[in-house]
């Protein structure tokens, strides 16, 4: 039987075989002929060309992958997309705003911003004051640096 899209026969392929839904996979390399190869850890681990529907190129081997199966079966990945780096997002409230350029992200609020990771905290507040909290700080200053704390460790 011949798929009328791609002109390659459909493997025949038990039902209990095909993949359903995505899978995560990882764009490996591409073949001489410039093909992408995928691998899936834990599932398929020696590299297999695929058909892609979006352009990749050699900078993104080694990153995770959107797969898809034509008609579920193994032998014919499809790339969707490559998955994206993860990203921060904020949620602004009151008069708090955020802008990101090229190269560099900023926050401003009008009176705080303040940003907590388990027991470590970084506070700025529109005085110009700068709390910095956390069971162990290192900090390094060209200008006035005064610390406090239950005992300071200097150099």
């Amino acid at each position: 039987m011949q798929n009328l899209l791609g002109g390659r026969p459909l493997a025949t392929v038990a039902d209990e075989a095909l993949i359903h839904g995505v899978l995560v996979g990882v764009l490996h390399d591409f073949d001489a002929a410039g093909q992408p190869r995928i691998v899936v850890p834990g599932r398929m681990e020696t590299p297999r060309v695929a058909r892609a529907i979006c352009a990749l190129s050699p900078g993104q081997e080694g990153r995770q992958c959107a797969l898809l199966f034509e008609g579920g079966d193994p032998v014919r990945p499809l790339i969707m997309g490559v998955l994206q780096d993860p990203v921060i997002t904020l949620h602004a409230v009151g008069a708090a705003t955020t802008t990101q350029e090229a190269e560099s992200f900023s926050v401003e609020a009008e009176r705080a911003i303040e940003l907590r990771c388990g027991k470590a905290s970084l506070r700025l507040s529109s005085d110009g004051r700068i709390e910095l909290r956390g069971t162990t700080v290192v900090s390094h200053a060209t200008g006035l640096n005064r610390i406090r704390g239950a005992s300071i460790k200097l150099n």
